[in-house]
């Protein structure tokens, strides 16, 4: 599977079988979920090869996703994976913490700064743990760019991590937006255990029907065909100096990404680039 498609085939996957996954980014990304028996498999395959089929024929993608199973011990696939999800540091002062995990770890004292901004995280099913390199870049831009009392959108919000962030940066009101209700729930509770329950809210619902007002910063982790979907507006939900962070496309969509964006009337004002992805942030273009 392209890379670019690991967080849309993600998504489907924890709503259809309602637990977490792991993955496996590169060239060409690996998605794994767990299936309590055979029969769910079975479902689970059909739909997500279901779903890839409209998904491939509405964007006229000619590109396989490979769908495999596998049957395996018994084991607490929802939890397993804690095991290998430990304290983080992004950037120079964001330190993304499991909430089972200290700060600073026990073998490491000399980790913690006194300037640190400790992000508590339980991601729970919801996509957004701190690993994964466009959340990694968002959270570094958010530090670059972010002004205290800056108000925020966040597309696609998943555990909140990006709204938590940009709260501990100092940002003003952050409205997010997501479409999986079980992922709202979960940015619910790490905004509460954030204590940033008063300046963030998220909501279930699609951005592009229920985004209102203007924002100084817009950031979208999500994937690439919504982007293009999202850019042809984002200049009229822009302050004029506002910035918009977008990210979860690839290397290889980045020309086009660049191309809607100036089609919009915005400029790119920096890229970043990990691995395979890729994200921008754009700006509304000055006039001469």
């Amino acid at each position: 599977m392209p890379a670019e498609w690991e967080e849309l085939v993600s998504d489907w996957l924890i709503a259809l079988t309602g637990r977490g996954v792991s993955a496996e980014p590169g060239s060409a990304a690996v998605v794994t979920a767990y299936c309590a028996d055979p029969h769910q498999a079975d479902q689970v395959v059909a739909a997500v090869t279901r779903r890839w089929e409209e998904f491939a024929r509405e964007n006229d993608l000619d590109t396989e996703l490979r769908v495999e199973t596998e049957t395996i011990s018994e084991e607490d696939w929802a939890t397993s994976w804690k095991a290998h999800y430990h304290p983080l540091r992004v950037g120079r002062r964001l330190v993304i913490k499991p909430t089972w995990e200290a700060w600073p770890p026990e073998d490491q004292p000399g980790a913690a700064r006194p300037d640190d901004l400790i992000i508590q995280m339980d991601p729970e099913m919801a996509f957004g743990t701190g690993t994964h390199e466009t959340t990694q870049m968002c959270l570094e831009v958010l530090e670059t760019h972010l002004n205290p009392g800056d108000t925020v959108a966040d597309i696609g919000a998943g555990s909140g991590i990006l709204s938590i962030a940009a709260a501990r940066l100092g940002s003003g009101p952050v409205r997010g937006w997501e479409v999986d209700p079980v992922a709202v729930e979960v940015a619910q509770r790490n905004f509460r255990r954030n204590e940033v329950a008063q300046r963030c809210t998220v909501e279930t619902g699609n951005a592009l029907e229920n985004l209102g007002g203007k924002y100084d910063v817009i950031v979208a982790n999500v994937h690439t065909p919504f982007l293009l979907r999202l850019i042809p507006r984002l200049a009229g939900y822009l302050q004029p100096r506002g910035r918009a962070i977008l990210s979860g496309t690839s290397e290889t969509s980045q020309p086009a990404l660049v191309e809607a964006l100036r089609a919009a009337g915005l400029e790119v004002a920096e890229e970043a680039h990990r691995g395979e992805w890729v994200a921008v942030v754009a700006r509304r273009r000055e006039l001469s």
